[in-house]
């Protein structure tokens, strides 16, 4: 009977843990198609939502973000200590399977910095706007990229508070984002 017990135990532990979504996103290519398919679904019917893109990096992939130290302070929130004068990394997202970097771009620089990710990342071009593009760039890799305003990335990103001070630094910056992955 203890024995039964034991196994049940196990069995229940391994199929709690096949079934996490974590581990699933990290093992399961299956599992990421699916939660590329459904991202990629929202995209072509409602354009890129941000906080729909920070759930499907946080499921895609669970990873761990670094930051720029020269850019930003960190206290009990982020605080934008510099700029530079037209990109200004700040976070840096890594996976096994989905890297992401979230910067300041000066405003009058978005489509110059769009057109400059679609020629670094060859390959099919899946969605372009003014402010975003996807592109298949191998059979299970993509890179996408996108604009968004500050104001976005305070919503989706509660670390971000905006001082009076930060807010007269960044007052010409938009969002940008690059990422990249594989499914």
């Amino acid at each position: 009977m203890v024995k039964k017990l034991r196994l049940l135990i196990v069995l229940l532990v391994a199929v709690a843990l096949f079934r996490s979504p974590n581990l699933q996103a990290k093992y399961s290519s299956i599992y990421r198609q699916k939660l590329f398919t459904k991202f990629y679904s929202q995209v072509k019917s409602h354009g890129l939502d941000s906080e729909n893109y920070w759930q499907f990096r946080e499921r895609f992939g669970s990873g761990h973000f670094t930051r720029n130290e020269e850019a930003i302070d960190f206290l009990a929130i982020i605080r934008i200590a510099s700029v530079n004068n037209n990109l200004t990394p700040l976070l840096f997202y890594k996976s096994s399977n989905f890297n992401s970097t979230d910067s300041l771009l000066l405003s009058s620089d978005s489509s110059n910095q769009l057109e400059s990710f679609k020629l670094k990342n060859k390959g099919e071009i899946l969605t372009a706007t003014d402010t975003f593009l996807l592109i298949k760039t191998g059979n299970t890799n993509y890179a996408l990229a996108f604009v968004k305003p500050i104001s976005e990335m305070k919503k989706v990103n509660g670390l971000f508070d905006y001082k009076s001070s930060e807010r007269e630094l960044i007052k010409d910056y938009n969002w940008y984002n690059e990422t990249w992955f594989s499914i």
